[in-house]
Formats: structure tokens, sequence, C-alpha cells
């Protein structure tokens, strides 16, 4: 045997070694993701009808411009932890018990309607809670200049009065 033939036979044997491994890599990953929405007939991914979305070109602007505007919201990342932690917790329940979900989820609704939460909160106090912060906000990109600057350009933009000579 040759030289040649040794690396090409361990080249083949690494080859073979490569592909077996990532074959088992995508038949775990598979199996980690359960039951595929795309295996039973008529059935959509749950990101396709996002990608139709973002195909169109009006869409994909208001897209992108909900996605910056989710992004600078400072609970985005409770929000996004919230909604995966009750997914998880709730996708078992609605897999046994469809129909219980979705009357518990109208009770809550209903209980929500006729308790009017929102209502609880004194617009006094929601008022005062908000407007600082609503004036912070509003005055913050203003340029605020020390009080020493204003005074020194105040002082350069009035003039002196002018002298008269006296009369003769």
């Amino acid at each position: 045997m040759s030289a040649t033939s040794v690396t090409t036979e361990q080249a083949r044997l690494r080859l073979t070694r490569s592909r077996a491994r990532m074959s088992l890599a995508l038949h775990r990953l598979h199996a980690s993701a359960g039951p595929a929405a795309h295996d039973t007939p008529g059935a959509h991914s749950p990101s396709s009808w996002l990608d139709a979305l973002h195909a169109e070109p009006a869409t994909r602007v208001l897209l992108e411009a909900l996605a910056l505007w989710w992004a600078g919201q400072p609970w985005q990342h409770s929000a996004t932890l919230l909604s995966g932690v009750v997914a998880q917790r709730l996708r078992p329940l609605a897999q046994r018990h469809p129909l219980g979900l979705v009357l518990g989820a109208a009770a809550l609704g209903s209980a929500l309607v006729l308790l009017k939460p929102w209502r609880w909160i004194s617009v006094p106090a929601l008022a005062a809670g908000l407007l600082p912060q609503l004036l912070i906000k509003a005055v913050a990109p203003l340029r605020t200049l020390p009080w020493a600057e204003l005074l020194a350009n105040w002082l350069q933009a009035v003039e002196p009065p002018a002298t008269t000579p006296p009369p003769p």
C-alpha cells in the first residue's frame, strides 16, 4: 500500500464518521422537536404566515418598525421570558384538555370584563406617577445650558447705551 492510498482511506473513514455524527445529531434534533406541524397534510409551520408577511414590502416595513419599537421596550425581556414559561406550562395542558383551557380563558376574560380592574387605578395617582416621567422625556432632548453661560449670552446680547457727547 502506498502513502496516498493510506491517506485516501483515512479521509474516507473520517468522512464516513463525520456523516454518521451529523446524521445522529439531526435525528436527535428532530426527535427533541416533537411531531412537526408540517407532517400533517394541510398544516403550516408556525412561522410560515410570518414569513409570508415579511415577503410583502409594505408589511415588511411595518413589521420592522414594530420590531424596533419592541426592542426598545424595558419590559421586553420579561415578557419574552414569561411567554416562554407560559407556553411551556400550557402546551401539555392544552394538548390534554383543550376545551378546559378554552373555557378557563373565557371565564378569566369575562371576570376581567365584569370587574374592570383598570378602573381601580385612580387618575390623580396615575397622573402623579406618569407626569414627571413624561416631562423628563420631553425635556431630555433639549440642551440645558448652565446659568453662567445663559447670563453671559444675555449680557453679550444687550448692547451698551450709546454715549452722547455733552452739549456745548
